[in-house]
């Protein structure tokens, strides 16, 4: 009888133990589950300051080419061209580059947040089981 206590203090350690690693890796998970997603939020409001810029650019483009229509010297013309491809410029060059970079972003960060919301469900699963296991070596061990 005294070995089997023996027995069951051991596996109640045992579980004890790994009880102690999933409430570490819940811990991590969780933590990382909330920076993905902040850092999932950070990249969505750059994207939205960019689409608000291009919206601008695009606004100016039609007024210069309006402007084109209706300079009435060459000089006028020229200058408002060279306005016009600035903006075009700025959307191509710029704010198209930097949607793409937060978008890749988003898309690796949603990834990371579907990774860790599956983590801490595993741990919570595996804490589950790890609690029943306690409870039941615990209870013979005092019986």
């Amino acid at each position: 009888m005294k070995s089997d206590n023996k027995d069951k203090s051991g596996r109640l350690n045992y579980f004890k133990n790994h009880m102690q690693v999933q409430v570490l890796d819940l811990e991590f998970y969780v933590k990382e589950l909330e920076r993905h997603k902040k850092l999932m939020e950070e990249h969505q409001k750059e994207v939205e300051y960019n689409n608000g810029w291009i919206k601008f650019h695009e606004k100016a483009i039609e007024g210069h080419k309006k402007e084109i229509e209706n300079a009435e010297t060459e000089e006028k013309r020229e200058d408002q061209k060279f306005k016009l491809q600035f903006h075009v410029r700025e959307i191509e060059e710029h704010h198209n580059n930097s949607n793409n970079f937060h978008r890749k972003e988003m898309e690796f960060r949603m990834e990371a947040v579907e990774f860790h919301k599956k983590a801490v469900e595993h741990c919570q699963n595996q804490m589950e089981f790890l609690k029943g296991k306690i409870e039941e070596n615990t209870s013979d061990i005092q019986a």
